[in-house]
């Protein structure tokens, strides 16, 4: 399992996809939730589509929204 705090450096390093489902990639996810403010992986999901096909991902969104936070608080 990734740590929280090395998913915002792994989505610089590789634009991998989170969501298989809807081939979503951590850039697409990265840029919502910074552009858009989102704090909530509900918000994330309207977003980008992301988390609506088999939910399995969600867990990974949240990962991201986690990291951001910190990466915004330091």
């Amino acid at each position: 399992m990734t740590p929280p705090s090395s998913i915002h450096n792994e989505a610089s390093c590789s634009d991998h996809v989170v969501c298989h489902c809807l081939r979503v990639k951590a850039s697409q996810i990265q840029a919502a939730i910074e552009g858009e403010s989102l704090t909530s992986v509900p918000d994330v999901c309207r977003a980008t589509g992301a988390g609506t096909g088999c939910m399995a991902c969600r867990v990974r969104i949240s990962r991201y929204l986690q990291a951001n936070c910190a990466g915004g608080a330091n």
